[in-house]
């Protein structure tokens, strides 16, 4: 998420370089340091029944502050379902943004790997394999 956006905040104090691409601003160790890790449930647009709840694993994670139109908001973390109290002072909104897709980029702020929840790699998967076949995974789920 940090590579790929346009436009960082709380960089690091030599400034940090960004590929750019995803038309977001996001604001990196939004939640805090390492220290203030935590998992949370996250209210996600994508799934199964349209509005499904996962928990994300959150380790120094960006949020996207700002985006563009063409950026699908997939997931956000609401900031009462925080359980870490440094997370929970740090959240200005009441709801991050923490996935979220522009065409062929995927980006999340937690990790869906130190789950056990398969469901965001299979998403993942299932962008790549649209991808191939030249079609959109909107496309295919209509």
């Amino acid at each position: 998420m940090i590579l790929l956006a346009n436009e960082l905040t709380g960089k690091m104090l030599e400034g940090q370089e960004v590929i750019g691409g995803f038309n977001a601003t996001v604001h990196r160790n939004y939640f805090g340091s390492q220290l203030g890790s935590f998992s949370a449930e996250l209210e996600s647009t994508f799934g199964d029944a349209g509005q499904a709840k996962y928990v994300g694993v959150f380790i120094r994670a960006p949020v996207i502050i700002k985006h563009g139109d063409e950026v699908e908001v997939l997931a956000t973390v609401k900031k009462a379902s925080l359980d870490s109290k440094e997370a929970d002072e740090r959240v200005s909104t009441e709801a991050a943004v923490v996935a979220a897709r522009q065409g062929s980029i995927l980006v999340t702020s937690f990790h869906p790997e130190l789950t056990t929840d398969p469901k965001w790699h299979s998403y993942f998967f299932d962008m790549a394999r649209q991808s191939q076949n030249g079609s959109s995974l909107a496309q295919t789920e209509e």
